[in-house]
């Protein structure tokens, strides 16, 4: 699989390319410790994923896709650093908790939220 580099924030980040997936691909591969058991969501960035750690633990899991047509991959990167930095930033009952980030070499960039069951705000809302 061929690579390409990218830099974000400086960081260089190194992205198959490209990393365009369908989130059903990604069921059964593991992010770190959590193991993408199930979609859980889709919107413009790319697809959150409900993983299970070994000890049971869950965490809702989002993974960008930098093939995206909306936004130039240094804009996506850069969006995407940003909201996990902003979210980390603000403590308040009512926001889910970034519990870490990381970088997978085949899948690429990722955000561990704390996983809420109770579906997703839109579910709410609806």
């Amino acid at each position: 699989m061929a690579k390409q580099m990218y830099t974000s924030k400086n960081k260089v980040l190194v992205s198959p390319v490209p990393n365009g997936f369908e989130a059903s691909e990604l069921i059964g591969k593991k992010l770190g410790v959590f193991l993408l058991d199930k979609v859980v969501g889709r919107g413009g960035m790319g697809a959150v994923f409900r993983g299970v750690s070994s000890d049971g633990t869950l965490a809702a899991i989002k993974v960008i896709q930098l093939s995206s047509q909306t936004f130039s991959t240094e804009d996506t990167l850069s969006r995407f650093s940003d909201e996990a930095k902003a979210t980390s930033l603000v403590t308040n009952d009512y926001l889910v908790k970034i519990l870490s980030e990381g970088y997978d070499a085949d899948i690429g960039p990722f955000i561990v939220y704390e996983y809420l069951p109770n579906g997703s705000l839109r579910d709410l809302l609806n």
